[in-house]
This record gives structure tokens, sequence and C-alpha cells, in this order.
């Protein structure tokens, strides 16, 4: 489900990443959240012809709401503050976003 969401949106893959372009940041975010998937956090970064460099002022940390409601108010609280601070960010044409989601739900399998 994850790759589909990105699939629809301008991404670069560099290493093995993929990178969400700014533009496409909130529509990528509306997916995320329709899929179920909740935002734990993101970097901005701008990818330049010949390196990729973080800019440690575009960063956002939703995990600790993580811990504090359920899953399904997760995903919305969590794509919801990342539209707002998504769109503090500057709209230029190197910049990418890079994305830590997390399902709704997740089963793990037991141990032991």
């Amino acid at each position: 489900m994850e790759n589909k969401i990105y699939d629809s949106v301008k991404t670069i893959k560099p290493a093995n990443k993929k990178y969400v372009h700014r533009n496409d940041a909130e529509k990528f975010i509306d997916l995320s959240e329709k899929a179920g998937l909740g935002v734990l956090g993101f970097d901005g970064i701008y990818c330049k012809v010949d390196s990729i460099e973080p800019d440690m002022d575009l960063i956002a940390d939703f995990s600790n709401l993580k811990k504090e409601v359920s899953s399904s108010v997760f995903v919305r609280e969590s794509c919801e503050a990342a539209r707002r601070v998504i769109q503090e960010f500057p709209i230029v044409a190197d910049l990418y976003i890079d994305f830590v989601l997390e399902a709704e739900s997740i089963t793990l399998p037991e141990i032991g």
C-alpha cells in the first residue's frame, strides 16, 4: 500500500530511499491518511545535482503523539499536524521530504 502512495506523487529515489517533492507533500499526506498510515515525522532535504543536503530547520517529529492516543486518532492528528508544518516549508524546486510513516494497525509476530 505504501508503495502505491509514493507512486502517486513526484519522488526521487537516491540510495533506495524515496523522497517526496515539496509540491506533492500535502497530496502524499492525504493519500497516507486515506490508507490508514500516520506520519511519525519527516525531514526536509535539498536534493542538488551532486548532493543531498538535509535542512535541520525542516524537521518534524510526531512520534510522541503515537504514545498518547489510539491508532486511529494518531493517523488523523499526525496527518493534520504534518499538513500544518508542511505549509510553512518553502516552495522551491529542489526541496524534497523524507517521510516516516506508520500503519494504523501493525500485527507483530508472537515471540516465543
